[in-house]
This record gives C-alpha cells, sequence and structure tokens, in this order.
C-alpha cells in the first residue's frame, strides 16, 4: 500500500480479532451511492453505541471516499464500487474500492476559490493514517479514532 499523506504510515496497522466487527457493501457506481454509504455506516454504529462525534467524522470519510471513486474512478465490472469498514474497539477503518487505476494521490488544499479538491484533505485531517494500493482498481483504506481523547 502506497502512504498518503504526511506522517502516515506504509500501510494500516494490524487489528485485533476480539471484539472485530465487519461489512461490505457493494454499491451502484453512482453519487446516489453516497448516501447510502453514509446511511449504512450511521446505522451500524449508532446500533453499537459509537460516540456521535465518531459517527460524524465516519460520515465525513466515507462520504468522501466513495465520492472521490465515482467521480474519478471506474466502476468494476458488475457497475458497483466496493464500500468496507471494519470497527474494534479503538478505530474504524474504511475500505472503498474502484475498478480504475490511478498512479497518484494526495491531499492538498486548494485555493479558496476552487470549487473542489478539499475532500482528501479533510481526510488526512481527519483520519490517523491513510493509503492507497492499485494493484486490483484503486483502494482507498482510511482509519479514524474510535477512542476521543480530551481536547
Amino acid at each position: 500500500m502506497r502512504a498518503a499523506g504526511s506522517g502516515h504510515k506504509d500501510a494500516m496497522t494490524g487489528m485485533s480479532e476480539a471484539g472485530k466487527e465487519e461489512a461490505t457493501l457493494r454499491l451502484p457506481f453512482d453519487v446516489a451511492s453516497v448516501t447510502v454509504a453514509r446511511g449504512a455506516v450511521t446505522r451500524a454504529l449508532a446500533d453499537r453505541g459509537v460516540d456521535r462525534r465518531v459517527i460524524d467524522d465516519a460520515n465525513i470519510v466515507v462520504g468522501e471516499l466513495v465520492m472521490n471513486a465515482v467521480r474519478h474512478g471506474r466502476p468494476h465490472g458488475d457497475n458497483t464500487v466496493e464500500v468496507s469498514w471494519t470497527l474494534t474497539g479503538d478505530a474504524l477503518q474504511f475500505s472503498v474500492c474502484d475498478g480504475g487505476r490511478v498512479d497518484h494521490l494526495e491531499a492538498r488544499m486548494p485555493a479558496p476559490t476552487e470549487h473542489g479538491g478539499r475532500g482528501l484533505g479533510m481526510v488526512d485531517l481527519l483520519c490517523l493514517q491513510w493509503g492507497y494500493d492499485n494493484r486490483e482498481g484503486t483502494r482507498v483504506t482510511a482509519a479514524i479514532p474510535t477512542v476521543l481523547t480530551a481536547s
């Protein structure tokens, strides 16, 4: 996996098998799937009693990853995008995979007058780490903390 963003590790760190919950969705390769993915993540996390602030961050991250896949990627052969997440005691890991191939991804903050380009910058700010792998399509993986620290 290629690292992306400053200070990010080269690969997602291993997760404990105990208490681990996983879910995978194959959604239509369409902008409307952003809303479906956010709703599924919200329901799954709320059902497990995850703090609302974590759910809000999760919605931003999964929404940006799915939107980027649909806007800039290509569908899988069945005209879908794959969205998955794994919840452990201290992290929520997302994976969004489309059928395209990207050579480089980086977080950037565009000029205030630009209309887009802020998505991966937000992901970079909210996540413990994120990266991508382009061996079989483009898979962007990101992890957010589920344990809140005092601010």
